[in-house]
């Protein structure tokens, strides 16, 4: 082997280091997948546990005459689910299961071994890999894309919510420059000028509130905001918390506010 190919292989395994698994001259293992299904796991039971406490709490579930909520938890809890990791020749798959019912799962994710980029699936056993079906790679993943993607309960929507609520929090935690004093003078119809950064995109927009409210278990401060200039656009959030922290959002993406005024 050449010098330049030695360097060039010794690289590539000291970025494949750096990002916590295998070089790229090797084929991604399920070792390598369970840290991402882990966490994803732990989001999904946190999500799925504050859904059951809600839906009980505010008898959303329908249970036998005579149930307790305590028995009424139990039910909810058996039908939460999880994910998987199935080994294959050429892909990784996760299959999601319900609790207790470990024989019959259903695809979710497929990890292609050669290069750790994960699909949906088309069907099960083949991948979709059209744009938004791909979620990164195990590398870096999109986290959240996928925990959202799993969240296919009765309860889809308020798990949806806390999905977001959740990894927002967790991989995007609180920062920026708007106040909790900022937040409580909004109104709708208010218009704000935002200058932020973000995965999506990135610059100065204004923006309408269309909607204010209390959302979650958690019962977390929403504003809902729509761009004057691009009404068509993904809608913006702000979110305030129990501490008073304030976060901004680009549809289910976590951003960072640089600068924020209030026109009127």
């Amino acid at each position: 082997m050449s010098l330049i190919h030695t360097i060039i292989r010794q690289l590539n395994e000291g970025v494949g280091a750096r990002r916590g698994h295998v070089g790229l001259l090797s084929d991604v293992t399920v070792h390598d997948v369970k840290p991402l299904v882990d966490k994803l796991n732990k989001i999904l039971k946190i999500a799925q546990d504050t859904s059951n406490k809600k839906e009980v709490k505010q008898h959303r579930f329908s249970w036998q005459a005579g149930m307790s909520d305590a028995d009424a938890l139990k039910v909810l809890q058996k039908q939460d689910h999880f994910l998987e990791i199935k080994d294959g020749p050429k892909y990784i798959k996760l299959d999601l299961y319900r609790a207790h019912e470990r024989h019959s799962g259903s695809g979710v994710f497929m990890i292609e071994k050669s290069d750790g980029r994960i699909y949906g699936i088309k069907g099960y056993g083949t991948p979709n890999k059209i744009p938004k079906h791909q979620y990164g790679t195990v590398a870096e993943p999109a986290t959240k894309r996928m925990a959202i993607a799993a969240a296919i309960l009765e309860k889809e929507e308020v798990m949806r919510m806390n999905i977001r609520e959740h990894l927002i929090n967790e991989i995007f935690p609180p920062r920026g420059v708007v106040s909790e004093k900022d937040f409580d003078s909004l109104k709708k119809n208010d218009i704000v000028k935002i200058e932020y950064g973000g995965a999506m995109s990135s610059g100065t927009d204004t923006f309408k509130v269309t909607a204010k409210n209390i959302v979650g278990a958690s019962k977390v401060g929403k504003i809902t905001l729509k761009s004057v200039t691009r009404p068509n656009s993904v809608k913006h959030f702000l979110y305030k918390r129990d501490k008073g922290q304030v976060t901004f959002a680009q549809g289910d993406m976590g951003a960072i506010v640089k600068k924020f005024t209030k026109v009127r």
